[in-house]
């Protein structure tokens, strides 16, 4: 299943079932204009990452 980037910012959540995890990935291209620029965009990666653990937790999928 994937979410086709639906309130990621650019990022695709999606379930991998072989790990029972789900997965939040972006693309990203390899132009960064310097350290400063990769960082921001890991660090929008990261809070993404954590809006969505916070969802999860608060839905019905959250609990086993």
């Amino acid at each position: 299943a994937n979410a086709h980037g639906a309130d990621t910012r650019g990022a695709s959540l999606a379930l991998y079932e072989p790990l029972d995890a789900v997965i939040l990935w972006r693309r990203c291209e390899n132009r960064f204009i310097d350290l400063e620029d990769f960082k921001r965009v890991i660090n929008a990666m990261l809070e993404q990452t954590e809006r969505w653990t916070e969802k999860i937790a608060r839905s019905a999928y959250g609990s086993p």
